[in-house]
């Protein structure tokens, strides 16, 4: 397998392109993690963000790479060597939160799973050893790969073993639209007779904000995987090579998109953190109640969001109208769900 030429003025427009969405994606990222770390409630509000935020980290390194790989052009050596390997390493890190974002979804649509916090660990403990081994096995072979350093392509082998991680994530990541599809649309036919609850309309809102942060993921690694497959069967396109040029670096740009669309996100920015609302819970429900368990909690939830009958343990404190912030009492244990 031979390495793909370009031209010198096809390089310089990849360059270009690479240098543009790189910068997107790193001014994207850094205000992301800038401004969770400082706006104080969005840290108390914290768990359902958190998630975003590792990804934002992973971008601001992919957003670093990009810069250096476009005012650097890609020549063998260390300095190659190390940019190819920060290349591999935020690449399958940011694929690794994106599937944590979507499998915190799959908790709330499936399992009506509001418990975030015990997925973190597992969360970090799979998707950094993963991602740091997968770039340390073709530590040999980083060098010059098109435009910028990457895998060479005297190793294809390590090439597909990334693109393989890459295709196996696809069918996770459609089996979570599917599944907030059903739920969702399952949700509008049960509220046809009733006006829907507030945590359903939340939840709508989750999804298809999390929907559109997958089908970027989509659109920006369609292009690279088209055209490593190009150059792998022995074919040079630089339309393909200039859409992953454009789209491969851009993906973090579109996930800062996607997290200052969040209403508390937005909210804070917009009103400069004094806001009068109360916190905005986007997909979960605020529990108080030491002795409340987590069972109990989904039980709940599901009550919430689906509208079924109520136990006679299951007693609304005033009227639905009395305030924004609907009370519910569940065995001893008061539950405050927190809606815009």
């Amino acid at each position: 397998m031979k390495e793909a030429k370009y031209t010198d003025d096809e390089s310089r427009v990849m360059r270009w392109a690479i240098l543009c969405s790189g910068l997107l994606t790193l001014a994207g990222a850094t205000t992301t993690v800038a401004t969770f770390v400082s706006v104080r409630r969005l840290r108390q509000f914290g768990r359902p963000l958190v998630v975003l935020v590792w990804l934002a980290v992973c971008d601001v390194l992919r957003g670093v790479t990009a810069v250096g790989a476009a005012l650097v052009p890609p020549r063998s050596g260390p300095l190659c060597s190390v940019q190819g390997f920060f290349i591999q390493f935020s690449n399958l890190a940011a694929m690794g939160w994106t599937l944590a974002v979507s499998h915190n979804l799959y908790a709330v649509l499936a399992h009506v799973d509001l418990d975030y916090s015990r997925y973190f660990v597992l969360y970090h403990l799979i998707i950094w050893p993963f991602a740091l081994i997968m770039s340390l096995a073709p530590v040999a072979h980083y060098g010059p790969a098109g435009v910028w350093c990457w895998i060479e392509a005297s190793a294809p082998g390590f090439r597909l073993a990334f693109y393989l991680c890459l295709m196996l994530s696809f069918p996770l990541l459609v089996l979570v639209l599917v599944r907030g599809t059903l739920v969702v649309t399952g949700n509008r036919r049960r509220a046809t007779d009733a006006a829907p609850s507030l945590f359903a309309m939340r939840l709508r809102k989750l999804y298809l904000r999390i929907s559109v942060l997958i089908a970027l993921f989509f659109v920006c690694w369609t292009a690279a995987m088209v055209n490593r497959l190009l150059e792998l069967t022995g074919h040079t396109s630089f339309a393909a090579a200039l859409a992953q040029a454009i789209t491969d670096p851009l993906q973090g740009f579109f996930d800062a998109c996607v997290f200052f669309a969040i209403p508390i996100v937005r909210n804070e920015m917009v009103c400069c953190g004094k806001a009068t609302a109360p916190p905005l819970t986007e997909h979960k429900a605020l529990l108080v109640g030491d002795n409340q368990t987590a069972r109990s909690r989904s039980v709940l939830a599901r009550r919430l969001l689906f509208g079924s009958s109520p136990s006679p343990n299951l007693q609304t404190l005033g009227p639905p109208s009395a305030g924004p912030t609907p009370i519910r009492t569940l065995n001893g244990a008061n539950v405050v769900v927190t809606v815009p």
